[in-house]
């Protein structure tokens, strides 16, 4: 059946409940008048009543279904309008009303129903539009858990309807009060999915408040109606004592106060989330940089900009350039000549007084001046110097900031370097050498270590160049942070979406994010640079030895295999995810889920790409497939991680009866002790 006539069928089913209502009412009251009883059953009215309820919640229910997605902002906006709106027209209809009821006439009396039955109304409707839309924001990327207990809160409110085919004669208080405590509890354990909240800025969060407050205060007014004319509460059903009524109005205060809690506690750190993601914005500006121009421009902008610096300049190593920002490079010349006097040997930050460097005037307008070496691998990339007219300027807290954006401006310096080397390469060498560089270069053996975690990854790639990728973070003392992947393509391309997913590795592993948004906001970095049809898959693994326990998003790449040590299981471990880049806005997230993995003493855990499975035998086209992998692992089990790897590559050749592999064959072994 066609959506927009199911719609209208709610619609004019809510208008006529509403419409015979009105009429039944007004005119048992108008032979009431006259001395005759109409007695309009309480079964009728509340049935009148309860289908205006379900076809208003219907209608609403089926415009959500269809409208598309809204950000939580605009959901409070559109929940503050109609409430606005509601309590607005309610109080000019309070205002008649008033009046109505001081006169005391038969047609007065009247008339004072059906403005009431107007006001109730509006209740209703401003009632279900905020249950439906807090049930949008409960949901956001929830639980199972979360949904199945919403469907039966809901299931049980709507069913509480029934309580007004009866009379308080034959309804027990107490039963009232303890079907209202348990929608209270309810409402109490859903009120805590605030998740929402933390993707709001400091602006947002601030108007959410304020519109929350005005929320609960048409709740609070429109809740007064149902009390305010003692002599109109039974007009339908006794409203005032309605569990479905008290208990919906309850739910919508309980998670607007929930919600103004959270959202002031969250407000104080709101500008330092925002701040960490202004610097991986700004670290995304930094690596989308095509011409050496673009680069250096944009490393001195942000580090005027963020650094609060009256100039700057780059000194690019081996004296290839000098670029200058809000200063005349004749000065930045006569500064750098006074501060390698000094015997400055651009290894370490250090900070200059201009009062005891010579050759510089005594009107000199700068009190601070601070030399920032910039270094990748241990090897000097750039010295980028700051000035200010302040003295003293750069203290502890200045530096240890500069100090994060120095860590990105390097990254994004060594990037830019080692594809310019790629694209010089290019003019004497073909393009899959300069590649391959690339890729060697930024797919060395890596090796570690610790007394609860040894590591290993190695990559053996063709003659023509994938995407493969792999790299290894410790956060903190007995955290790590590991990530694997493979870039769509081939050649130049791939190497060059590799290294800019590398760097956006290492600038989103120093905040140490969970591995469901570590990826957001890879997703968000990646799709302003990747290709159109470019994407990435990858699996991102957050390591706490401590606890024993790994967490892990898998976007789209091989499900990795867990051997258990306890007893010789080995499993692959299945999650939903879908890769980098393929889907380029905010609803990405709800493509992956975060998984959580406890290991044991001796447990192993094999990552790998797509080239291990589908290496295929030269003759009949075979491919080497999961199960065998999973016999090999088994196999091989007890073997050192450095023979793991070296046995696999040769069983791979032999099983391909081939010495030249199509494509790159990666893996990444984990022991756990």
């Amino acid at each position: 059946m066609n959506e927009n006539y199911i719609k209208r069928i709610y619609v004019f089913a809510g208008v006529i409940s509403w419409a015979i209502l009105a009429l039944l009412i007004l005119a048992d009251h108008f032979f009431d008048i006259y001395h005759y009883k109409l007695h309009v059953p309480l079964f009728i009215k509340a049935l009148l009543l309860n289908v205006f309820v379900v076809s208003i919640y219907l209608f609403i229910e089926k415009k959500e279904e269809l409208k598309e997605g809204s950000g939580f902002y605009n959901i409070l906006w559109s929940v503050f309008f109609i409430g606005l709106v509601c309590t607005v027209f309610s109080l000019i209809l309070t205002q008649f009303m008033g009046g109505l009821i001081k006169s005391n006439t038969g047609a007065t009396i009247l008339w004072l129903y059906f403005l009431y039955l107007i006001e109730l109304g509006l209740m209703i409707i401003f009632l279900i539009i905020a249950f439906i839309r807090w049930k949008k924001l409960i949901l956001y990327q929830n639980s199972r858990f979360v949904k199945i207990l919403w469907r039966i809160f809901e299931y049980a409110l709507f069913t509480s309807l029934i309580l007004h085919f009866f009379s308080n004669q034959y309804i027990i208080p107490l039963l009232n009060q303890i079907i209202e405590i348990v929608f209270f509890a309810f409402s109490l354990i859903l009120s805590i999915n605030l998740s929402w909240i933390a993707f709001l800025s400091l602006r947002q969060k601030f108007i959410s408040l304020m519109l929350l407050i005005g929320m609960i205060v048409f709740l609070a007014y429109f809740y007064n109606l149902l009390k305010e004319y003692p002599e109109l509460r039974n007009i339908s059903v006794d409203l005032s004592n309605s569990v479905f009524f008290a208990s919906i109005t309850l739910f919508i205060g309980v998670y607007s106060v929930f919600s103004i809690l959270v959202l002031l506690f969250n407000m104080p750190t709101s500008s330092v989330f925002e701040k960490k993601f202004a610097e991986i914005s700004d670290f995304h500006k930094l690596i989308e940089g095509k011409t050496a121009k673009q680069v250096y421009d944009t490393m001195l902008e942000i580090a005027i900009r963020n650094l609060k610096s009256d100039a700057a300049w780059l000194e690019l190593a081996d004296h290839k350039g000098l670029i200058c920002s809000q200063i005349e490079e004749n000065l930045a010349k006569k500064i750098i000549d006074s501060i390698n006097k000094s015997g400055y040997n651009h290894q370490n930050y250090k900070k200059f007084n201009p009062d005891s460097l010579n050759g510089l005037a005594e009107e000199f307008e700068y009190k601070s001046i601070l030399a920032v070496p910039l270094t990748s691998h241990n090897k000097h990339l750039a010295t980028l110097v700051l000035l200010k007219k302040e003295n003293n300027a750069f203290d502890n807290v200045v530096t240890n900031l500069i100090s994060t954006y120095a860590a990105q401006a390097s990254i994004a310096l060594d990037n830019f370097r080692l594809i310019s080397e790629t694209v010089e390469n290019e003019r004497f060498k073909t393009e899959l050498l300069t590649a391959k560089k690339v890729q060697q270069r930024l797919l060395s053996k890596l090796a570690f270590q610790s007394d609860k975690i040894e590591l290993l990854a190695t990559s053996l790639s063709p003659e023509e160049v994938g995407g493969d990728f792999y790299d290894f973070h410790q956060i903190a003392e007995n955290k790590y942070a590991v990530i694997i992947g493979d870039v769509s393509g081939k050649g130049t391309v791939a190497a060059f979406n590799m290294a800019q997913m590398k760097g956006i590795f290492h600038a989103l592993v120093q905040l140490d994010l969970p591995p469901d948004l570590f990826l957001k906001y890879a997703n968000e970095a990646l799709s302003r640079c990747l290709e159109k049809n470019a994407f990435i898959t990858a699996i991102y693994i957050v390591i706490d030895t401590k606890l024993n326990k790994i967490t892990y998003v898998r976007a789209g790449h091989c499900p990795p295999l867990h051997l258990q040590a306890n007893n010789n299981e080995v499993k692959y471990l299945q999650s939903k995810g879908l890769g980098l880049g393929i889907i380029r806005n905010k609803s990405y997230k709800n493509f992956i889920s975060i998984e959580t993995l406890y290991f044991k003493r001796g447990d192993v855990l094999f990552l790998y790409t797509d080239g291990v499975i589908e290496a295929k035998k030269h003759e009949t086209g075979e491919e080497f497939g999961y199960e065998r992998l999973k016999t090999f692992l088994i196999t091989n089990q007890y073997a050192h991680l450095d023979h793991i790897a070296n046995n696999l590559v040769r069983e791979i050749y032999q099983f391909t009866n081939d010495s030249y592999l199509k494509d790159d064959c990666t893996v990444l072994l984990m022991r756990f002790y």
